[in-house]
């Protein structure tokens, strides 16, 4: 069988929290490797994010990364049976592809304009517009989780025998339970501090403010903490100017340079995929304040490091969070809710059970397990 898989968004080899690259790369990357694994021949087709005018890397003996430097993809020298399109913009130029080739087209959203337009209150129409184009045209479309596939019948009216449910996985070789003094001195992290670690995009949706605002809180309800606690933030490209020069950016050195915080908030940039196991197993908890998640990979790969999650009730996190038992939930927004939860966590250690139940609950999850449903999928319908 060989595969076109569709990634024209973000590349899956840019480091996570560069630019646009996040979770779908990780997605895209691992099903695309184990698919390769099962002998299945795998071409992702990408943005050239360098110079470059094609570059074509070998990743597996069965699994190629093609980068192109413009828009028009060429299929008539590559033989695909599947064209997988991940992100809208992608699945726009699938529909293309597919009705000039008669390839049948699988798609996966990651996020939905609609979504979006819930729980961050940022509209787009002519997105939604042309996500249920899409709807329309596609063969199969792979949703992450339940909630996913109700959201999309409801506000997309796409038939149920039209959605498939193939959630992700976590890399269990690689995110698991780490001694937390031997990776802070790994990573030259204070032994003695109390480490809150946030880990994504430098981007407003993400809720890197509110968390900073539930930290400058979480002081002020016990001052105690003063000095004693660590503000971790991975993410962004520390040699993009234009993120750290923002608005956003400044309002938040602002805020921080007003309550004298510099010192316990750090940005550090995007780190490499696999050095995050050493930052989660450095830290105490875990924080995804984000407006929207359409799954949330980094309370995953949390939790199968053994690590208590705080995160927003939105999303793909209201299915990965049992709130008291496998982390904590609070509401949108709810900086206060937030420091509570972040003082409640750090001060008092009869909650340690909750690292170790979210540690059981992330075995579930295995990226070779869901890419042979993957494959039977594909297989089935094509």
């Amino acid at each position: 069988m060989n595969i076109a898989f569709l990634s024209l968004w973000s590349c899956p080899l840019t480091p996570i929290g560069v630019g646009s690259s996040g979770g779908m790369s990780i997605y895209i990357l691992n099903f695309a490797r184990e698919l390769a694994k099962l002998d299945v021949k795998v071409d992702i087709y990408t943005h050239s994010h360098k110079k470059q005018k094609h570059e074509i890397i070998s990743l597996h003996k069965n699994l190629r990364i093609i980068h192109l430097s413009n828009t028009k993809l060429d299929f008539a020298h590559n033989k695909y049976d599947i064209l997988y399109s991940h992100y809208y913009l992608s699945g726009l130029a699938g529909l293309k592809i597919s009705a000039k080739t008669k390839i049948p087209l699988f798609h996966t959203y990651h996020t939905l304009a609609k979504m979006k337009e819930i729980y961050a209150g940022i509209k787009d129409e002519k997105r939604f517009v042309q996500e249920l184009e899409i709807v329309k045209k596609t063969k199969i479309i792979i949703a992450s989780n339940e909630l996913e596939k109700q959201d999309l019948q409801k506000f997309y009216n796409v038939p149920p025998s039209k959605i498939f449910i193939v959630q992700p996985g976590v890399n269990h070789h690689l995110f698991k339970k780490r001694n937390l003094q031997i990776a802070r001195k790994r990573l030259d992290l204070p032994p003695d501090k109390k480490i809150i670690l946030f880990i994504g995009r430098i981007d407003p949706l993400k809720g890197i403010k509110l968390l900073i605002d539930s930290f400058i809180l979480l002081h002020h309800i016990n001052p105690a903490l003063l000095n004693k606690c660590l503000l971790l933030l991975i993410g962004g490209d520390k040699n993009n100017p234009a993120i750290w020069q923002s608005k956003d950016m400044n309002r938040i050195n602002k805020l921080l340079n007003d309550h004298n915080f510099n010192s316990s908030v750090r940005f550090i940039g995007a780190k490499s995929h696999s050095s995050l196991p050493y930052y989660y197993a450095a830290a105490n908890v875990v924080s995804i304040p984000s407006s929207y998640e359409s799954f949330g990979l980094v309370a995953l790969e949390a939790m199968a490091c053994a690590k208590i999650v705080v995160a927003t009730s939105v999303g793909g996190l209201r299915y990965l969070i049992k709130n008291g038992e496998t982390g904590f939930l609070f509401d949108k927004g709810n900086k206060e809710k937030l420091a509570y939860l972040l003082n409640m966590l750090l001060c008092d250690n009869r909650y340690s059970y909750i690292g170790e139940n979210a540690y059981q609950f992330s075995q579930k999850f295995s990226w070779n397990k869901q890419a042979k449903k993957l494959f039977m999928l594909f297989k089935k319908y094509s």
